[in-house]
C-alpha cells in the first residue's frame, strides 16, 4: 500500500504543476488581450452571409450582411474607453454614390472622439511617371486640337507639376539631394505635384484629370506602373524605394456626405474639402473657421454651420451655384459676430436659416434641429 502511494504522488505533483502552468498561461494570454485594447481595430463590417446580393444603403453598407463595400474605417484606442479615427480606405471597386457614416463608437464599444487621418483622399497623383504623365499632357493637347480647351490651360495644368530628373543635376550633391527627396528618380524620372496648392486650385487640376477620363483605376494603374519600374531594375535598394512612395489615393468624387457624431472633438476641415462632390454639408461643432475659397464651385445644395464658427474666409461659398438652404445653428446676434470674408459669401438662390429651439416671435426664416425643418 505504501508503495502504491509513493508511486501516485510524483504523477499528483506532475498534474498539479501542469494545471499551474495552464492557469498561469491563461493569465498571460488575458493580460496580453487587455494590453491589445489599444491597438488598431479596423471596422470591416460581419462576414458575408452564404449565397447572397449585396444590396446596399446610402452609406454604401449591405444590409443583409452589415458590411461597408464602400469605404473602411480603422480605430485607434486610447485605452480610456474613447478612440479615434487613423486611416479611411475607400473601395476602388465601389461604383455608387454613398454617405460617409463615422460612428459614434467603435466595434469594440469605444466612443469615437477624434478623426486623425489624412484627407480621405487627393484627387491628383502625388508623384507619377515621366511617360505616364506625358500621356496625360497628350490627352489635354488632344482637347486643345479639337477646339475644347485653350492651350493657356494646358499650361497652367503643367506649371502644377515639377520633373525631377536625375540627368538634370548637374552636381553629386544635387543629385544625392534628389535621390534623399525621391528615391525613385534612381529608377525613372518622374513628375511631382506641388505640395502648397489650395483646395480651390487642387480642384481645378482634378477637372482636368476628369474631363480627359483619368479614373482612379487609371490613378492605380499609374501606381502599380512605378512599383514595376522598381522591381525591373537593378537597384539594390527596392524596398527602401517602394516604401518612399506615397500611397495612392482615388477619386473622392462619390461621397455626397459627411455624417460624423455631434459630440466629435477633432476633426480638420480638409477632410471634407477633399470630397469635392458634396451635395450636403454638416460641419460638426469642433470646426471654428472656413479657409478662403474652401468650397467654392461646389455642388453642395444644403449647408449647415455650427454656432462654434468664428470666421469663413474669402470666397468660402463662391459660385455654389446649386446651393438653396443655409441652416446655422445659432442666432442673428451669433450670425452676425463671425468675421467673414471678401466675395459673394453665399449663391443669391440660397436662403439663410437660424436655429430656434422655441417657436419664433420675430418675423425671418428659422429652423429646428429636432424637427429637421
Amino acid at each position: 500500500m505504501k508503495k502504491m502511494i509513493f508511486t501516485l504522488l510524483p504523477v499528483c505533483l506532475l498534474l498539479f504543476a501542469s494545471f499551474f502552468l495552464l492557469t498561469s498561461c491563461d493569465e498571460d494570454k488575458k493580460n496580453d488581450a487587455d494590453t491589445n485594447n489599444t491597438a488598431d481595430i479596423t471596422d470591416t463590417g460581419s462576414e458575408d452571409s452564404p449565397m447572397h446580393e449585396h444590396i446596399t444603403n446610402e452609406n454604401g453598407i449591405c444590409t443583409v450582411c452589415n458590411r461597408s463595400l464602400a469605404y473602411e474605417i480603422t480605430y485607434v484606442s486610447n485605452g480610456d474607453g474613447t478612440c479615434y479615427v487613423s486611416e479611411i480606405k475607400t473601395a476602388t471597386d465601389y461604383k455608387e454614390d454613398f454617405v460617409l457614416q463615422i460612428p459614434e463608437l467603435a466595434p469594440n464599444g469605444d466612443r469615437v472622439t477624434a478623426v486623425r487621418c489624412a484627407p480621405l483622399s487627393r484627387p491628383i497623383p502625388w508623384i507619377i511617371a515621366a511617360e505616364d504623365f506625358e500621356s496625360i499632357l497628350a490627352e489635354l493637347q488632344k482637347k486643345v486640337d479639337n477646339g475644347e480647351l485653350e492651350r493657356f490651360y494646358v499650361e497652367k495644368f503643367k506649371s502644377y507639376f515639377s520633373l525631377q530628373s536625375l540627368s538634370s543635376r548637374k552636381t553629386d550633391q544635387a543629385k544625392e539631394q534628389l535621390l534623399t527627396l525621391y528615391p525613385i528618380c534612381a529608377v525613372t524620372d518622374v513628375y511631382t505635384y506641388a505640395s502648397d496648392t489650395t483646395p480651390l486650385e487642387d480642384r481645378w487640376i482634378c477637372n482636368y484629370l476628369q474631363d480627359i477620363g483619368y479614373t482612379k483605376e487609371q490613378l492605380l494603374s499609374d501606381y502599380r506602373h512605378l512599383h514595376t519600374l522598381v522591381k525591373a531594375s537593378t537597384v539594390s535598394n527596392q524596398e527602401e524605394i517602394l516604401a518612399s512612395l506615397p500611397i495612392p489615393t482615388s477619386f473622392c468624387d462619390q461621397v455626397i456626405k459627411i455624417s460624423v457624431p455631434e459630440a466629435l472633438e477633432e476633426i480638420d476641415i480638409s477632410f471634407y474639402l477633399a470630397c469635392i462632390n458634396l451635395k450636403e454639408l454638416v460641419l460638426p461643432a469642433c470646426i471654428s473657421e472656413i479657409p478662403d475659397n474652401a468650397f467654392s464651385y461646389f455642388l453642395i445644395k444644403n449647408i449647415q454651420l455650427p454656432n462654434t464658427i468664428q470666421k469663413i474666409g474669402n470666397h468660402a461659398f463662391e459660385e455654389c451655384t446649386d446651393l438653396t438652404h443655409v441652416f446655422y445653428k445659432g442666432t442673428e446676434e451669433e450670425w452676425e459676430q463671425i468675421k467673414i470674408g471678401v466675395g459673394m459669401l453665399f449663391h443669391p438662390n440660397a436662403t439663410k436659416y437660424y436655429y430656434s429651439d422655441t417657436q419664433p416671435t420675430t418675423d425671418g426664416n428659422f429652423w429646428h434641429y429636432v424637427d429637421g425643418v
